[in-house]
C-alpha cells in the first residue's frame, strides 16, 4: 500500500514522462512470465495473442510495466480457478496497435466502471485482497502517455476487456 502511494505521489507531481522506443510484445511477454506463477496457482489458462508485426511505441518502460502489470494482476484476481486471462495485441489501423486484457471473471457493472479508476474505490467485490490503487495507478500513466483505458463486459455478467490503443513507430 506504501510503495503504491508513493508511485502515485510520484507521478502526481509530474506533467511528463521520459520515453523511448520499446517493444510491446517483449514487455507483455515479460510481465505474462513474471505473473504465470500466480496464474497457475489458480488454474487460470494465461495467454498472449499476437496478431501485429509492429509493436514498436514510445513510452516509459517502467511506466507501461505497472500499467500492463496491473491490469494483467487485476484480471487474474478477479477471474475464478478454472478461468481464463488473454491478453492480445492487435493492430487495429497501419500505426495503432490495440492492446486488450480479457478475462473470464464476474465483469463490472456499467454504473461502477468509472469510479474503478477512483483511488481506494473497489467495487463490490471485497472479499479479493487489494488496495484499491491499482486501476489509479494505471489511469494515471495512461493520462502521461496520452492514452484512455476503456471497460467492456465480454457478455452480460462474465468476463471483463479492457483495453488500451498505442501509437506504433514505423519500422
Amino acid at each position: 500500500l506504501v510503495s503504491q502511494l508513493l508511485i502515485l505521489a510520484r507521478m502526481d507531481a509530474t506533467q511528463t514522462m521520459s520515453k523511448q522506443p520499446l517493444d510491446l510484445q517483449v514487455l507483455v511477454s515479460q510481465i505474462l512470465s513474471e505473473l504465470a506463477p500466480q496464474a497457475l496457482d489458480k488454474t487460470i489458462d494465461l495467454g498472449l495473442e499476437e496478431t501485429t508485426k509492429l509493436s514498436l511505441t514510445m513510452g516509459n518502460q517502467d511506466a507501461l510495466s505497472l500499467l500492463i502489470r496491473n491490469l494483467v494482476d487485476n484480471a487474474i484476481r478477479y477471474t475464478p480457478a478454472g478461468g481464463q486471462v488473454t491478453v492480445s495485441l492487435e493492430q487495429v489501423k497501419p500505426s495503432i496497435v490495440t492492446l486488450r486484457v480479457s478475462d473470464t471473471g464476474p465483469g463490472i457493472p456499467v454504473e461502477q466502471r468509472q469510479r474503478l479508476f477512483e483511488r481506494f474505490y473497489r467495487g463490490d467485490n471485497h472479499n479479493i485482497p487489494g488496495s484499491g490503487l491499482g486501476l489509479s495507478i494505471a489511469q494515471r500513466v495512461a493520462e502521461l502517455h496520452n492514452m484512455e483505458i476503456s471497460m467492456n463486459n465480454v457478455s452480460p455478467g462474465t468476463g471483463l476487456c479492457v483495453s488500451m490503443d498505442f501509437v506504433t513507430m514505423l519500422a
